[in-house]
């Protein structure tokens, strides 16, 4: 689904990305892990076309993004919503939704499945601007879900969340998951990427430092991320 061959990105004398390479299959949930200022959301910004690498390609199912504009993921960055603020969350969902084909009563019946999966029903009538951090970046979520592509960036996308929000997004990525979505996940939360996620990529001075499976880890998992994390830290 998604292959990342020899990315390489500076901004001005820092080198982000070196040489970066991966392959994520369909169906897969691969967590993204690393400190800040590792790289994350600059790959994440190339993977979906917002910026471009100096080097290296990324294709999505044998596509290179560069050759077809109308390659592209459902992408969420958790630092910010983009939101309308004098719409409605529900508003906001449907223009996005309506832009990209999806109306009446199929948009209808998403919107309120996923607003009742994260627990938005009592708030999804009202104007942006009285929102929380956390009730924008839900509202940012269902906006992405709704086009269901099949495939999902999710750029810490619990930022700011409190633990009941954080609960109802790890719920929403695991139905995502049973549905055979294929997700790329980044997060500081090791604890929540164990949960979620089949794989842990651990990107540490521009390069992919461990690849993690996590699915054959009996058990502590958590344990044998972060102990391997922070021996990469100390490199």
């Amino acid at each position: 689904m998604i292959t990342v061959d020899s990315l390489r990105k500076s901004f001005g004398k820092n080198l982000i990305l070196n040489e970066l390479s991966f392959h994520i299959p369909v169906g897969q949930v691969t967590g993204i892990l690393g400190e800040n200022g590792a790289g994350k959301t600059t790959l994440f910004r190339i993977i979906c076309s917002l910026v471009k690498s100096d080097a290296g390609s990324v294709y999505l199912d044998g596509i290179n993004i560069n050759d077809s504009p109308d390659v592209h993921p459902s992408v969420f960055f958790g630092g910010s919503s983009g939101l309308y603020t004098r719409l409605t969350a529900r508003e906001n969902i449907a223009y996005f939704a309506e832009l990209n084909g999806i109306t009446g009563k199929e948009l209808d019946s998403k919107i309120n499945y996923f607003s009742g999966l994260l627990d938005m029903n009592h708030y999804i009538d009202r104007k942006i601007l009285q929102f929380s951090h956390g009730m924008k970046q839900k509202t940012a979520l269902v906006r992405m879900a709704v086009v269901n592509s099949q495939l999902m960036l999710l750029d810490e996308p619990t930022t700011g969340m409190d633990v009941p929000s954080i609960e109802s997004v790890v719920a929403f990525v695991n139905i995502q998951k049973k549905q055979s979505k294929t997700i790329l996940y980044s997060s500081h939360n090791i604890n929540e990427l164990v949960r979620i996620c089949s794989r842990i990529l651990i990107l540490h001075k521009g390069v992919i430092s461990a690849d993690i499976d996590i699915d054959n880890i009996d058990k502590k998992k958590s344990e044998v991320v972060e102990a391997e994390y922070l021996r990469i830290l100390k490199r």
